[in-house]
């Protein structure tokens, strides 16, 4: 019946919304004084959207793209705002018609239906999938140990981030949802149940085990068992949402922008298909996101036969250090703000979203925009606080509570940990004494609190800003700072390994410089010619060959949405062999000169150190891989 009511108001509307207003806001049973989490009234949230709508600085005459938020309490509909544009040329506001892609919230569909099989008593959380999935599904694990579907939703199946293709732009070449998750099969660098590495591999694996256990399509049992019981008549589930021919027709309508200071970029379309779509392809209405955030939301939630499956969704599964604090709610993330929230965020070429729920007083809030990130939206940014409030610097510490600190540098542990891009870790290095000062609050557990630098109406306040970090050290030793989506690892020997990434680049560099200082004596008659100069001058050149390779492979996978062709891997990883072949045959010219000629050593043990650095960087860096 909300449903009916808001687009009947919708449509009486229209005319006044396409000649003046961009926004609007529909409230049931509910009045602008009611307060949220926060501390602040629906009518007050509502002010600040107004005013981040109409805060237009840049020269365009846009700042931000189209915006939808939902605000609702139990069944009631606090807010429902729609702001700016969804395509700025022809002068269409964003309306209850406007698509925006769920990204990873669509996850969430493979959680809530995995709780449904687990109600029934179909599926085992903590039995390994693999009794699940077809014989021989998996091909690169590097660990015997089970993997569950408990490790899937805390996102602990071990995997990291693949460099295969995880989107097509043709339509017709989607395959099966198994042969694509085959096809993209990431390395397994964690032991299961260990690390948190956020993984969309895992959560789109998790996908197809419902399928197997239930007999049905993914996509089917998603219509069938939630988007049809709630009502949600304009959202898709498939990659190419042929499964709902009114989202895909109006999502080929949307565009998707970028706002520069003083100019916008019309981004088009940004239309990908994600064979792996069970982790990130759902798109539809803000009203029916909003509509399925609700069922969450309800400790009845019609979703479930009963209210204890309900309970125990949200009952934490990852926890920061030893404390009942929870970090992951069986695939839900929790944020600590004024209260604990739980929920998912999504990001894509297209949209990002946020779905946040406060059990306790059945409030939530749904937003999505058009424009890339999270960072580069007024709304995205601000509006979570605004309704959920700040997690305050004295929710867990007291006066009492012991400074600690922290030391060691970390890596995060969502990445490339294998193959040639596993240099691309070390750039991300996070040095634990530089981020921020912790208070020690028991069991493991580590409150930040720091004054952050805000643009606020042009001129710079200080706002302070909480965070949590749960510290763990597993049984090999190694310690961790856990986090909701991902975790930082410490690394021993960082500076050591850095030390061989940054030597190796110096040494391609040295190694030009050498060939020119080689080239122009020889020009001009001051070098004599040998087999043994000629082997140092081909060390100089693999050496080089080598980095413009690594740096090759790493500008097409940042160019091309952190993928790197299969082409292009062999192609960079036979390079890379052929250069460390050539190193070493270099180096052992030099130490053969060194014994046969006893002269001219400093310049042949250089040239060994050379060789030694390219082939020790290639080979610990595993860029032949």
């Amino acid at each position: 019946m909300n449903r009916i009511m808001k687009r009947f108001s919708a449509a009486l509307c229209t005319g006044a919304v396409l000649s003046s207003l961009t926004s609007f806001a529909v409230r049931a049973g509910a009045t602008a004084d009611t307060v949220l989490p926060s501390g602040m009234t629906v009518a007050e949230v509502e002010h600040e959207l107004d005013f981040n709508e109409g805060d237009v600085t840049n020269g365009s005459g846009n700042k931000y793209g189209a915006t939808a938020v939902g605000i609702f309490r139990g069944d009631d509909v606090l807010l429902e705002g729609y702001y700016a544009k969804s395509d700025i040329e022809n002068d269409i506001p964003t309306s209850m018609d406007t698509v925006f892609e769920w990204g990873s919230i669509s996850a969430t569909l493979v959680w809530v239906s995995a709780m449904q099989l687990w109600e029934q008593g179909k599926l085992d959380l903590d039995r390994d999938v693999r009794e699940y999935l077809p014989d021989g599904f998996f091909q690169r694990l590097s660990y015997d140990d089970p993997i569950t579907m408990l490790d899937l939703m805390n996102h602990q199946g071990g995997w990291q981030e693949t460099t295969r293709p995880l989107f097509v732009v043709d339509g017709e070449e989607i395959p099966p949802l198994k042969a694509a998750l085959q096809d993209i099969e990431p390395e397994q660098v964690f032991r299961p149940s260990t690390v948190t590495a956020y993984s969309g591999y895992g959560a789109a694996v998790a996908g197809y085990v419902v399928e197997c256990v239930s007999g049905t399509d993914y996509c089917e049992y998603v219509h069938r068992n939630i988007l049809e019981p709630l009502g949600m008549e304009h959202t898709a589930i498939n990659a190419d949402h042929s499964d709902n021919e009114w989202v895909q027709e109006q999502r080929k309508k949307e565009k998707c922008y970028e706002f520069l200071a003083v100019e916008y970029i019309d981004l088009g379309n940004q239309l990908y298909y994600c064979p792996v779509y069970p982790c990130c392809s759902a798109a539809g209405t803000m009203s029916d996101l909003m509509t399925y955030a609700q069922a969450l939301a309800d400790k009845d939630s019609p979703l479930f036969g009963s209210s204890d499956t309900w309970k125990e969704m949200f009952t934490g599964t990852s926890f920061y250090g030893d404390s009942d604090i929870p970090s992951i709610a069986h695939g839900f993330l929790c944020d600590e703000h004024s209260v604990r929230t739980f929920g998912h965020s999504g990001d894509t070429e297209m949209s990002h979203a946020d779905m946040i729920l406060d059990l306790d007083s059945g409030t939530g809030l749904v937003l999505m925009t058009n424009q890339q990130g999270d960072t580069v939206n007024n709304f995205a940014a601000e509006t979570p606080e605004l309704v959920f409030g700040k997690l305050s610097p004295d929710k867990y510490t007291s006066d009492t509570a012991e400074k600690a600190k922290l030391s060691g540098y970390y890596l995060n542990a969502r990445g490339i940990h294998k193959g040639m891009l596993k240099f691309t870790d070390y750039l991300g290095a996070v040095n634990a004494g530089r981020i921020g000062e912790p208070l020690d609050i028991g069991n493991g557990v580590y409150q930040i609190n720091r004054k952050l630098p805000t643009l606020v109406n042009t001129e710079i306040r200080l706002d302070e800003s909480s965070e949590l970090y749960g510290a763990e050290t597993l049984s090999d030793g190694t310690a961790l700072l856990r986090r909701p989506t991902e975790d930082r690892i410490q690394h021993r020997y960082y500076l050591a390994e850095l030390g061989l990434l940054t030597l190796y680049f110096l040494a391609a560099a040295a190694g030009a410089f050498l060939i020119l200082t080689k080239h122009r004596l020889k020009k001009h008659g001051r070098l004599e010619k040998s087999f043994c100069s000629s082997m140092m001058t081909v060390g100089y050149a693999a050496g080089i060959i080598s980095a413009v390779t690594l740096l090759t492979a790493y500008i097409i996978f940042s160019r091309s949405g952190n993928v790197l062709p299969e082409a292009a891997q062999l192609t960079a990883g036979r390079l890379q062999l052929l250069c460390v072949l050539l190193c070493a045959f270099s180096a052992v010219t030099a130490v053969a000169a060194v014994i046969r000629e006893k002269k001219r050593i400093v310049y042949y043990i250089a040239n060994t150190a050379y060789n030694g650095i390219v082939i020790g960087a290639v080979l610990f860096f595993e860029m032949y891989r």
